[in-house]
């Protein structure tokens, strides 16, 4: 018997759970999913004012997604699954809060000029979580958080032209945890002077033009780094 394909097949079960009891959508850019690209699913989920989960399967989707809909994850099927922001935007740009990006490649294009990052946490993206990332590209911060309590684990950031990792002013509380980060632009991560109290645990941090773990707020906690 030859299976069937629907829109949820290749979810993982808490996945298709959580999906099919109508509390989140899926991107395939090839039609066989709710959406064919982030953006819309995310428009969606906002337009309902719903709490839940986006799973993109693999392939590329060339947009700028802006994620407004707090309490919601992103989640990619693998690295496979590239969100490219190009030349015309951040690959997302979060205003939201306790939001959860997940598994999934973002870049920009690097050497334009437009600033534009892989994830940018705006100023009310409070507790954004980046978990499981490849950011390969960057015309700007590879990931940045400009909120309280910003988290990076377990992630890969290259190639972007200024910081890898950043926090802005109001990016207090921040943890990065167990990524590699290396060969971008600026920092490996850099803090500006009143982002306090940020944790840096078992980072291999690597090959960055300024320097590998800047520490300009003079209050974070470092542990188990691995600085080149």
């Amino acid at each position: 018997m030859v299976a069937v394909l629907t829109a949820h097949s290749g979810l993982r079960p808490e996945a298709k759970r959580y999906i099919m009891a109508g509390r989140g959508v899926v991107v395939d850019a090839g039609g066989r999913g709710d959406y064919t690209t982030v953006s819309d699913a995310v428009d969606y989920m906002k337009a309902r004012a719903l709490a839940g989960r986006v799973w993109v399967r693999e392939g590329l989707y060339q947009e700028s997604a802006t994620i407004a809909q707090p309490r919601l994850t992103v989640e990619g099927a693998s690295w496979s699954t590239t969100v490219d922001g190009g030349t015309t935007g951040h690959a997302f740009d979060v205003t939201a809060t306790i939001v959860q990006i997940m598994n999934l490649e973002v870049k920009t294009t690097g050497g334009i000029g437009n600033s534009y990052y892989g994830v940018n946490g705006n100023t009310g993206s409070d507790m954004l979580r980046v978990e499981r990332v490849f950011c390969s590209d960057s015309d700007g911060q590879g990931v940045h958080f400009g909120a309280d309590g910003g988290q990076i684990c377990f992630s890969r950031v290259t190639g972007a032209d200024n910081n890898g990792v950043n926090f802005g002013s109001a990016g207090d509380n921040g943890r990065v945890i167990a990524n590699f980060i290396g060969s971008n632009g600026g920092w490996g991560t850099g803090e500006h002077t009143s982002a306090e109290n940020i944790v840096y645990v078992g980072n291999r941090v690597t090959g960055n033009s300024s320097g590998q773990i800047q520490q300009a707020s003079g209050t974070g906690t470092y542990a188990g780094n691995d600085e080149t």
